[in-house]
C-alpha cells in the first residue's frame, strides 16, 4: 500500500481490521481486555 492508494484501503479495512493484523503479523501477544474499546 502506498499513500496513494490510502482512501481506497481504508474503504475496505478498518482501523480495527489494519491494527490488529499487524499485531498478528509482528507477533505481538496481547489481550484484547487491555485494546481499545471498539465503536462500530
Amino acid at each position: 500500500m502506498n499513500i496513494k492508494n490510502q482512501g481506497e484501503h481504508h474503504r475496505k479495512a478498518t482501523f480495527k481490521d489494519e491494527y490488529l493484523r499487524l499485531l498478528e503479523k509482528f507477533d505481538v501477544l496481547y489481550d484484547e481486555r487491555y485494546l481499545f474499546k471498539w465503536y462500530d
